[in-house]
């Protein structure tokens, strides 16, 4: 079986960021509008392991792996202040969060 093609590879990410996107668009609820964001970034760490396929190079791998990281402390901050906002208001709707303050 041949590797995917670039061009396949940037459909599904596509693909993806679009199917990310419109959750984060219409969801409601804040942890689906952080997983959302997170199906965003992972759209784009496909698309970066696909341009480090095409280039025969691994510096798509290492941008891919940087991005994760970037992702993985992007899920730690969202999730923190979701539960805070849970805690303090007893809701978790994305509309509440409009209200925060000191």
């Amino acid at each position: 079986m041949a590797p995917a093609g670039l061009a396949e590879v940037q459909l599904v990410a596509l693909l993806l960021f679009g199917i990310g996107l419109l959750g984060a668009i219409l969801r409601r609820r804040a942890a689906s509008v952080l997983a959302s964001v997170q199906l965003c970034f992972g759209a784009a760490s496909l698309s970066l392991v696909g341009f480090g396929q095409s280039a025969a190079d691994g510096a798509g791998q290492v941008f891919a792996l940087l991005a994760l990281v970037v992702v993985v402390a992007n899920l730690c901050v969202g999730t923190a202040i979701v539960i805070g906002m849970r805690r303090s208001r007893n809701s978790a709707d994305v509309e509440d969060f409009s209200a925060m303050r000191w």
